[in-house]
């Protein structure tokens, strides 16, 4: 047997090789959007076209769920055309997904055609945010520092905006979880002014003196 007949079955031999591997590998992914969210909002599922998926006809998919403490349970099937699907967050905690692909037979006698997953995405739910922080602030014509405490959930974003020219926020413009925001009066040459600092949402009034007037002394002669 001479080299290129040798050659010509070792290549008939890769591909089918190859060609096995291939259909093993099952590709459609799954996204969430957004994975972090607040109860009663909406997670929206999103999964890709099959590729390399069974070996009958494809009959369409299968969402499956597993809410925060429960178990996986078939929530929808869909047509095969159908790419998304939004979900609603109900409950705190971690909630996990997976698509089944579905197929059947194509031959006679049928044989039993295996279905196909995807990969499992996770989402996670928290309760919805509130914030909790200290009020007024009152400085005299000298200005300094202040801090506002921010106290919140693990996991909650806020961000810290001046509302006036004479604040200016010099630390903590955001965080996400418990923190504090500090802050700096500048020197008050003027009458009483007010201002403030938005945290969150929520407004920080911040008042400042004007300078005390100083005392003329007259000496009598």
């Amino acid at each position: 047997m001479n080299a290129a007949p040798r050659h010509a079955v070792m290549f008939v031999l890769l591909l089918f090789f190859f060609g096995l591997e291939a259909e093993a590998q099952c590709v459609f992914p799954l996204t969430a959007t957004p994975e972090h969210a607040e109860t009663g909002e909406d997670v929206v599922l999103r999964w890709g076209a099959t590729t390399g998926c069974g070996s009958g006809a494809f009959v369409g998919f299968r969402l499956w769920a597993e809410p925060p403490g429960g178990t996986f349970t078939a929530i929808a099937d869909l047509l095969p055309a159908q790419r998304t699907y939004t979900y609603r967050l109900m409950v705190p905690g971690v909630y996990r997904f997976y698509v089944e692909a579905f197929y059947a037979c194509v031959i006679n006698p049928c044989t039993s055609v295996p279905n196909e997953k995807s990969a499992i995405v996770a989402v996670t739910a928290q309760l919805p945010c509130s914030y909790t922080m200290s009020d007024a602030a009152q400085f005299t014509a000298r200005g300094g520092t202040g801090t506002v405490t921010v106290m919140t959930a693990a996991g909650c974003a806020w961000s810290a905006l001046s509302q006036s020219p004479f604040i200016t926020i010099t630390s903590g413009a955001s965080g996400s979880g418990p923190g504090s925001v500090v802050f700096a009066v500048g020197v008050n040459h003027g009458g009483t002014r007010t201002g403030a600092v938005m945290i969150a949402a929520r407004t920080i009034a911040v008042s400042q003196a004007g300078p005390v007037p100083r005392r003329r002394v007259v000496r009598r002669r």
